[in-house]
């Protein structure tokens, strides 16, 4: 949000800062149905547990991680608050 509010603020205006605005909502959007996801959760069974999280919660997960991953190619690195993958398999850089 901060890297969107920034470039929002200098006034400049750019696809790539139309992109970042559109991929935070759309985040937003697959955590909420992420969070549903989990709160359909089946837990009288184990196989319909295994089941509900193979066919409902890893598209959502995978969704999400779509739209986060393409958010962190584009927003400063100074700004993203998690480590990338780069840094988790090669050290903080």
């Amino acid at each position: 949000m901060e890297d969107a509010r920034t470039g929002g603020e200098s006034g400049y205006s750019s696809r790539l800062l139309s992109e970042k605005g559109e991929l935070v909502q759309k985040l937003l959007t697959e955590t909420d149905k992420l969070s549903e996801a989990f709160d359909g959760f089946p837990e009288d069974d184990a196989g319909r547990a295994a089941s509900y999280a193979h066919e409902t919660v890893k598209p959502r997960m995978s969704a999400a991680r779509a739209v986060a991953d393409r958010l962190e190619a584009i927003v400063d690195r100074r700004l993203w608050p998690l480590p990338t993958y780069s840094e988790m398999l090669h050290g903080h850089q």
